[in-house]
Order: structure tokens, then sequence, then C-alpha cells
């Protein structure tokens, strides 16, 4: 039995949790991160009502 395919296996577990966790996290904050963002800079127009799916 070779170490490297659950090594693998774990590894690939790990990061699809991270990225669920991260799309998720950017979705909840997306909107607000980007008001934020364009009021920084000055600009006032309003965010996006939602974001599209796929984007992360």
């Amino acid at each position: 039995m070779s170490v490297a395919v659950p090594l693998a296996g774990t590894t690939a577990l790990f990061a699809g949790v991270v990225w669920v966790v991260v799309a998720l996290g950017a979705r909840s904050s997306s909107r607000r991160a980007q008001h934020w963002y364009r009021s920084s800079m000055g600009v006032s127009t309003p965010p996006p009502t939602r974001v599209p799916d796929g984007w992360a």
C-alpha cells in the first residue's frame, strides 16, 4: 500500500472544504465588499443586486 493515495485524497478533501468556505464567504460578503470598495473610491453607484452563479 502506498501512502500517496490516502494523502492525495485527504488533500483533495481539505481543498474542497476550503473552497466551499471561501465561496460561501465571498458570496455572503460580496455586496458589502463592493459597496465599501466603491464608496472608498468615491463612486456612488449601488452594487449589483445579486452575484452571478459561478463567481467565487
